[in-house]
């Protein structure tokens, strides 16, 4: 199983889960003699090029290392699941640049921060 040819939201969701569980995978890739493939992964986002090849290869190492799903272990939206669209809007975090899918409730008034760029994650209601 690779990550390679998943574009568009699937590529959103790969750098959201990377972006959301940086410290997990790095601890991970340390155990495993591998944190390289994540810095290369976390360059590769927060530069102009296409980050596929990077996160492919973050993936195949999280394998490597006994992580069973990678980073794309399941499918992640903003709606949870069982979400009505008749009850009150749900105020979450989202990216600040639109690059993936991490987001976070807001439960509280300091938004989380950017892995990538150190920006306040983007107040929205769902």
């Amino acid at each position: 199983m690779t990550y390679a040819g998943h574009t568009g939201q699937r590529l959103r969701t790969a750098i959201g889960y990377v972006c959301g569980n940086t410290p997990y995978i790095r601890q991970t890739l340390i155990e495993a003699g591998n944190a390289r493939a994540l810095d290369a992964a976390l360059e590769a986002i927060r530069s102009a090029a296409d980050p596929e090849p990077a996160l492919t290869a973050l993936h195949e190492a999280l394998l490597a290392a006994g992580d069973a799903r990678g980073i794309m272990p399941t499918v992640r939206g903003l709606r949870p699941a069982g979400a009505n669209a008749h009850l009150p809007a749900l105020a979450v975090y989202v990216c600040p640049t639109d690059r993936c899918s991490r987001h976070s409730r807001a439960e509280h008034d300091d938004p989380p921060r950017c892995t990538l760029s150190g920006e306040p994650l983007r107040l929205t209601r769902l």
